[in-house]
């Protein structure tokens, strides 16, 4: 009689009601921490800014690092998203415009009127110069740096600046950093107190160290004790203009977490149903050869002709592995051994029908489990007569 493997289904251990109870509890709990984290984080993080040219941005488009050194000497710097915190601009304030196509005339004009100084970065998307006083052109012309080339105080101090985005045609004494018949900083000649600056990136975290262009920035933006920062600016007449305004609607964060609570909720109460484990009687005696060739049937039918000969093999030696002395550490080696002192074969053939064959075809296959069938009668007949 084969050998055969029993599987002991009895050793089942059941959790006590109240235990199955607390643990119930503890995930709840989990999930409730969860869903709160959630809610905390989408309602009361700060959203992380990271606009170019952003003083509260430390992106390397951002400009905080230029806020904080303006900051540090005595500037009072203000981020200006809308014309409502215009109102207190005055002759003592600078202004800093990053989007100027998006500043309405009445703002522009109201500015004038405070007696600010205005400087206006000029952008690839800049191309009305005319509404803030200039009668020149503006230009895409990229560089990677310029030199100073007037008595502007701050180019003086800076000497070189870059890179640079666009420039302006204006007249020499209006002008500086130069570039063939354009330049990059012009003043209007309608108004010296607006200037057009064409090297915005200059005032950004990632090139603000470079050559010059910390102390030409700080020398500008820094003259004033007030310096009001418009980005992502966008006046009301503006807004109030647009035919299609794309905006998130205010409901959505509050419906999505509804959304989620309730799916959660829902997956909560439908596990519910399937309740705890339930025994059941299963067969306790299996043949022991029964699972190795049950896979090595299924390798055949995939025409996986090596993995069926490696199972069939592990069956062969794995059935006399006790009688054999063989354990799991026994070496390739040790396995010859015990089949050569079982058999009248020699080591040769046995390796040759335990390992070193090679399986190609279903051909190969059944010759091999012929040999096995073979080895396995011989060494099955000789336990018998001893």
């Amino acid at each position: 009689m084969s050998d055969q493997r029993i599987l002991n289904t009895r050793s089942v251990t059941f959790l006590p009601h109240k235990e199955k109870k607390s643990r119930a509890i503890l995930v709840l709990v989990l999930v409730l921490a969860l869903l709160a984290a959630l809610v905390a984080n989408l309602f009361f993080t700060p959203l992380q800014d990271n606009n170019p040219l952003s003083p509260n941005s430390t992106s390397d488009k951002g400009s905080a690092a230029l806020a904080t050194l303006l900051k540090d000497q005595g500037v009072k710097v203000q981020h200006v998203t809308s014309s409502k915190e215009l109102k207190d601009v005055d002759d003592e304030s600078t202004i800093l415009v990053t989007n100027p196509s998006m500043v309405s005339d009445d703002d522009i004009a109201s500015l004038v009127d405070a007696d600010a100084r205005i400087l206006i970065l000029g952008t690839e998307e800049f191309m009305d110069a005319d509404r803030w006083g200039f009668s020149g052109s503006v230009s895409a012309r990229p560089s990677r740096s310029v030199i100073a080339d007037c008595d502007l105080p701050a180019a003086k101090v800076a000497e070189e600046i870059g890179p640079t985005s666009t420039t302006i045609s204006s007249s020499e004494q209006n002008s500086c950093f130069v570039l063939g018949t354009q330049s990059v900083w012009a003043t209007a000649s309608s108004n010296p107190n607006i200037s057009f600056f064409g090297a915005p990136q200059t005032l950004s975290n990632k090139y603000l160290d470079k050559r010059g262009n910390a102390a030409f920035a700080l020398h500008i933006l820094g003259a004033k004790p007030k310096l009001f920062w418009l980005q992502d600016f966008t006046s009301t007449e503006i807004i109030e203009n647009k035919e299609l305004a794309v905006t998130m609607p205010p409901w959505l964060y509050t419906g999505s977490i509804a959304v989620l609570v309730s799916g959660l909720w829902l997956a909560v109460f439908r596990m519910r149903r399937f309740g705890s484990l339930v025994p059941e009687s299963m067969p306790v005696i299996v043949p022991a050869g029964e699972t190795q060739l049950g896979r090595a049937r299924l390798y055949t039918r995939g025409k996986d002709y090596p993995h069926a000969a490696s199972v069939l093999r592990a069956d062969a030696i794995q059935r006399f592995a006790s009688r054999l002395g063989l354990h799991r550490y026994s070496t390739r080696q040790d396995v010859v051994l015990a089949f050569v002192a079982a058999t009248n074969q020699e080591a040769t053939s046995i390796s040759n029908i335990l390992y070193d064959r090679q399986i190609r075809s279903e051909r190969d296959l059944h010759r091999l489990g012929e040999d096995l069938n073979e080895l396995i009668k011989e060494i099955s007949h000789d336990k018998r007569n001893s």
